[in-house]
């Protein structure tokens, strides 16, 4: 029997309604080949006082990225550090990004006035 390819299937919906204009977006699904099955995820506490780095484990490659802020309040600010500087996303309070990490890159990641949770779940390439 022949081995069955690993895949990653995400499906993506965005309604839109906000008074008068009403808008759907629903590019259907999409299926991405996982070259190694290896996968990190937990839950990390995120301070405000400094820049956190978001550590993972047992992912040789980085893949692709699910971040939820578990805070009920706070947001949440995540990047890259380039040259110094940490070039931010938001995530508001109960907000979560999908996203695809450039290999050997670092995410870091900063609460806005008080530490959160930030649940964190990345797919190994």
């Amino acid at each position: 029997m022949a081995a069955v390819a690993t895949a990653i299937t995400v499906n993506f919906q965005v309604q839109i309604t906000n008074a008068n204009y009403r808008e759907t977006i629903a590019p259907g699904a999409a299926v991405i080949a996982q070259q190694n099955p290896g996968r990190y995820g937990g839950v990390q506490t995120i301070l405000s006082a400094s820049i956190t780095t978001i550590v993972v484990t047992g992912v040789t490659t980085n893949g692709w990225c699910f971040l939820r802020n578990l805070d009920a309040t706070n947001y949440v600010t995540y990047g890259y550090d380039v040259a110094g500087t940490l070039n931010k996303s938001k995530l508001l309070a109960g907000e979560f990004a999908w996203f695809r990490m450039a290999a050997g890159a670092t995410l870091y990641a900063q609460a806005d006035t008080a530490n959160v949770r930030l649940d964190i779940r990345l797919l190994e390439n």
